[in-house]
């Protein structure tokens, strides 16, 4: 299995109820992992993305930690790596503000030094495609967080 990081943007009554149990979080999870309007799949370049904003692999500093490992955990339900996470809509408005000005494919720099090559990013990133592959999923997150923030929803994020 691959591990590949998915986000729904959910309205506060939709969290309420996963928060509260009334909802299952995989029951709800797999009705809506195929709504391309609800939900973004960016593939395996969450790890380079997240190596790329923190800096470390599994760690970093909020709220740019947020983007892709960060989050409160939502049961402990496992989705295939860890259990689903959310951000609530203000959360998702300073994310979303965070990563406004950043460019990936201006840290370039970044990228030979943390990314290429480096085991500890999955699934192993080396060339110049590879940094166009992270630009083409980090500017889709960009756009999906801004939806959300227009539409004040939060923001429900695993890897599975």
């Amino acid at each position: 299995m691959s591990m590949i990081a998915r986000y729904i943007s959910l309205d506060d009554n939709e969290l309420a109820h996963l928060t509260d149990g009334t909802v299952m979080v995989e029951e709800f999870v797999s009705a809506l992992v195929d709504n391309e309007e609800r939900c973004l799949d960016i593939d395996k370049a969450w790890a380079g993305i997240h190596m790329l904003l923190c800096g470390k692999a599994w760690e970093g500093e909020l709220p740019l930690f947020n983007a892709v490992l960060g989050g409160k955990p939502l049961g402990d339900e496992d989705l295939g790596y860890g259990p689903a996470r959310y951000l609530s809509a203000q959360e998702v408005r300073e994310l979303s503000l965070a990563l406004s000005g950043i460019d990936l494919l201006e840290r370039r720099d970044a990228f030979m030094e943390l990314v290429h090559g480096n085991d500890e990013v999955y699934p192993g990133f080396h060339d110049e495609e590879d940094l166009n592959y992270l630009d083409y999923n980090f500017a889709r997150l960009k756009e999906f967080l801004c939806d959300c923030v227009g539409n004040g929803k939060n923001l429900l994020l695993f890897l599975g």
